[in-house]
C-alpha cells in the first residue's frame, strides 16, 4: 500500500472553502447571539412569574386568620407602647411636681405618701401635715 500525498487545492475551491467558513462563523455569531437573547427573555419572563407568585402568596398569607391576629398583637403592642410613654412622662411630671412642691414648703417627705393628712377648711385643702 503506497500513501498518496494530497492534491493542491485549486484556487477556486481554496476560496470557495475560505468563504464557506467565513459564513459559517457569521451563523455561529448570530446564533450565539440570538441564543444570548432567548436566554436574558427566558430569565426575565421566569423572574416576572417568580415576582407574580411571590406577591400571591404574600397576599393568601396576609389574609389567614393567624397573621391577622399577629398583626392585631402587633397594633395592641404599639398602642401599649405609646401609653406606657404617656404615662412615664406624666410620671416624671407628678415627680418634678411634687420636688418643687416639697422645695416650696420645706417638707422631706420619704416613702409613700399614705402618711399624710389633709385638712379641710371653708377654704378647701389646706396644706398637708405629717
Amino acid at each position: 500500500l503506497g500513501a498518496t500525498s494530497p492534491q493542491p487545492l485549486s484556487p477556486d475551491r481554496t476560496r470557495s472553502i475560505v468563504s464557506s467558513n467565513a459564513d459559517l462563523r457569521f451563523k455561529l455569531l448570530s446564533l450565539e447571539k440570538e441564543l444570548a437573547e432567548k436566554t436574558s427573555e427566558a430569565l426575565q419572563m421566569r423572574n416576572v412569574q417568580q415576582q407574580g407568585l411571590e406577591a400571591q402568596l404574600v397576599q393568601e398569607l396576609a389574609s389567614h386568620p393567624t397573621v391577622e391576629y399577629i398583626k392585631t398583637l402587633e397594633a395592641d403592642i404599639k398602642r401599649y407602647q405609646h401609653a406606657l410613654q404617656a404615662e412615664r412622662r406624666k410620671a416624671v411630671e407628678m415627680k418634678t411636681a411634687l420636688d418643687s412642691y416639697k422645695r416650696q414648703t420645706g417638707m422631706h417627705w420619704t416613702g409613700s405618701l399614705h402618711h399624710i393628712k389633709r385638712t379641710v377648711s371653708a377654704k378647701g385643702v389646706q396644706s398637708p401635715r405629717m
